[in-house]
């Protein structure tokens, strides 16, 4: 089926198609954003025009998107010429056109790196592919795949694909779960031990320590944000830096 989907997506790809792949639902998720399939890319099997994409609905509208049949997940995986995808980019979005090709022509070279133009990149606005092109192109088409997708991203998600122990939890690493049901624990760096508590992701690292709940696991970001204000380098640097002429010494 993965195959399948490739070779539908690629033969739209090289008649100047923008193609995303939209994952057939199996549930009301709430936690996705959805794409509306239009009709057919002419003659092509498989290949859908896109009529709309849609942010994350409620509870009521995810139902409704599902017990219609002609809308899919929005995977956020693409399949395009690059030189289309410019064309659009320079349509829609110019000063990121603009602003990757001067990253790239002031890029400098040291040693096997080619090192883009931090103040042209920095510069370009920051948006997604859907935001910037996919939702203005009248090139969009999608390809619905059903191929075992899952989008890995939260600890909640991960949480829902583990194996679970006999009270529910997840655990990996060094870690020691007590008198504790539904909750995903994880560590790669010290021993952890939980104890009297549900419904918890726990997650250690050897720079950083987060609790939440896993009802709340999509609000990481608030957290990278306030990092960020903070001016805190966790929010972009591990510990200990690899670089080319050697090691940064560890980050206190």
């Amino acid at each position: 089926m993965f195959r399948a989907a490739i070779k539908s997506a690629a033969d739209a790809a090289t008649d100047g198609a923008l193609v995303t792949f939209g994952i057939k639902p199996t549930r009301a998720e709430t936690g996705y954003g959805y794409i509306a399939a239009g009709d057919r890319l002419g003659t092509r099997e498989g290949v859908l025009k896109v009529q709309s994409f849609v942010e994350k609905p409620d509870q009521a509208t995810a139902k409704d998107y599902l017990a219609k049949g002609t809308y899919c997940w929005n995977s956020g995986m693409f399949l395009f010429s690059a030189a289309v995808f410019l064309e659009e980019c320079a349509a829609f979005e110019p000063e990121i056109r603009k602003g990757a090709e001067d990253a790239v022509a002031k890029a400098e070279t040291d040693l096997d790196f080619l090192r883009l133009a931090v103040p042209a990149f920095a510069a370009i606005p920051s948006k997604s592919i859907d935001y910037a092109v996919m939702e203005h192109t009248d090139r969009a088409t999608m390809v619905p795949a059903d191929i075992g997708w899952n989008n890995i991203g939260s600890w909640a998600s991960l949480w829902e694909i583990g194996v679970e122990d006999s009270d529910g939890n997840v655990v990996s690493g060094d870690a020691l779960a007590m008198d504790t049901r539904n909750s995903f624990i994880a560590t790669d760096g010290p021993l952890v031990a939980v104890l009297g508590v549900e419904d918890l992701a726990v997650v250690a690292t050897m720079d950083a320590v987060l609790v939440l709940p896993l009802s709340r696991t999509q609000d990481v970001k608030s957290v990278i944000d306030r990092l960020k204000a903070d001016k805190r380098d966790e929010s972009s640097l591990h510990p200990r830096v690899y670089r080319p002429w050697g090691l940064l010494p560890d980050r206190p």
